[in-house]
C-alpha cells in the first residue's frame, strides 16, 4: 500500500497536477497591510497572495489608526470595485492603473499630484480626489462615466477636461483658483437636478454675467460667491451711484 501511495504522489508531481504554491505579494506600507489583513481575515504577519487580493471586491483603510503612505502591492486586487483611501499620504497612484473594474475611487485629503494613473479607469462612475495637491487634471478626460466628480480644495485652474464629461451629476468644485466656467457651460450634459460647487473660486465677469445664468436656465444648482462690490472712490460720485439706487 506504501509503495502504491509513494508511486502515485512521484505520479502526480511528475504530471504536474500537485498545485503550485500562492505567490505571495509584497505589502510594504504596515497600515495598508494592517487593513488588508483586517479584510482578508488574515493573522498579523500571515501571508497574503495574488489570490487573496483578487478575492477583493470593495476595501477600505482610512486614517484611523494610522496613515497608508505606499500602496504597492493593491495592483494584485484585480477585482476591486470600490476603494476608499481618505485622509492618506498617498502620492502615487501608479498601483491603481490596471483596476479596470473600479467603478468608485475615494482618495479625499491625500497628497495626490498626479492623477495620470486613472487615465484608463473608464468603468469610474464616483471619483473623488478633493483636498489634494492638485493642479493639472487634464488626464481625467477620458472618465466619461463619471456622475460624480469630487475635486474640491485643490489648486485647480483648467478645468476643460470636463466639458465632454457628460454624465456628470454632482460636481465639486469649490476651493480652487477657477476663473473660467466656458467649459462647464459648455458642457451639455449638465441640466435639470444638477448640482456644480464652485465657491471659493475667482470667478471672472463672464462666469457670472453669462455662464452661471446659463446653467441655472436649465437646472443646475450653482452654488458661488457673488463678484465683489465695486470700488468707488471719488465721494461725490458714489453719493450720486447711492442716491440712484436708493442706497443709504
Amino acid at each position: 500500500m506504501y509503495k502504491r501511495f509513494l508511486i502515485g504522489g512521484l505520479i502526480a508531481v511528475a504530471t504536474g497536477s500537485v498545485a503550485a504554491p500562492a505567490d505571495p505579494v509584497d505589502v510594504p506600507d504596515a497600515r495598508l497591510r494592517h487593513c488588508l489583513e483586517q479584510a482578508l481575515g488574515k493573522d498579523a504577519g500571515e501571508t497574503i497572495t495574488e489570490e487573496d487580493m483578487a478575492s477583493l471586491d470593495r476595501f477600505s483603510c482610512d486614517w484611523r489608526g494610522g496613515t497608508v503612505a505606499d500602496i504597492s502591492g493593491l495592483e494584485f486586487a484585480v477585482n476591486l470595485d470600490y476603494l476608499a483611501l481618505v485622509g492618506s499620504d498617498v502620492s502615487d497612484l501608479s498601483p491603481l492603473a490596471d483596476l479596470a473594474s473600479l467603478t468608485q475611487l475615494w482618495l479625499g485629503a491625500g497628497a495626490v499630484e498626479d492623477v495620470s494613473p486613472l487615465a484608463g479607469l473608464r468603468s469610474l462612475t464616483q471619483l473623488d480626489i478633493g483636498d489634494n495637491e492638485l493642479e493639472d487634471v487634464s488626464d481625467l478626460r477620458r472618465l466619461t462615466s463619471l456622475t460624480y466628480l469630487g475635486l474640491y480644495s485643490n489648486d485647480i485652474e483648467d478645468v476643460s477636461a470636463l466639458r465632454g464629461m457628460t454624465s456628470l451629476a454632482d460636481v465639486r468644485l469649490n476651493n480652487n483658483r477657477i476663473s473660467d466656467i466656458s467649459d462647464l457651460a459648455a458642457n451639455d450634459g449638465l441640466g435639470q437636478g444638477d448640482y456644480l460647487d464652485l465657491l471659493g473660486n475667482p470667478l471672472d465677469d463672464d462666469a457670472h454675467a453669462t455662464h452661471i445664468p446659463a446653467l441655472q436656465e436649465r437646472g443646475v444648482t450653482v452654488y458661488f460667491d457673488p463678484p465683489p462690490a465695486a470700488e468707488i472712490s471719488d465721494r461725490a460720485l458714489r453719493r450720486c451711484f447711492e442716491q440712484a439706487l436708493g442706497k443709504e
